[in-house]
């Protein structure tokens, strides 16, 4: 049975990687709005996820910067 939150195997594949990094060096974070893009380095980021295919990541971002009235 197919779940409305079911990614495909080769995108869990690709998150679970990610996911394995030891220490990554940095996290970017990006968002847009209409014409307006803004992006940032976080100041934390940790897996949040309990099942694998429902990825899902826990980013801290440091306040105040350029982006946050859009957070």
């Amino acid at each position: 049975m197919q779940d409305e939150f079911d990614l495909p195997p080769e995108t869990r594949d690709a998150v679970s990687r990610i996911f394995h990094l030891y220490d990554p060096p940095l996290w970017l974070v990006t968002a847009g709005d209409g014409h307006r893009r803004s992006g940032m380095i976080a100041t934390s980021v940790t897996r949040a996820s309990i099942v694998a295919e429902w990825p899902r990541m826990l980013i801290a971002i440091a306040s105040p910067n350029s982006m946050t009235p859009g957070v």
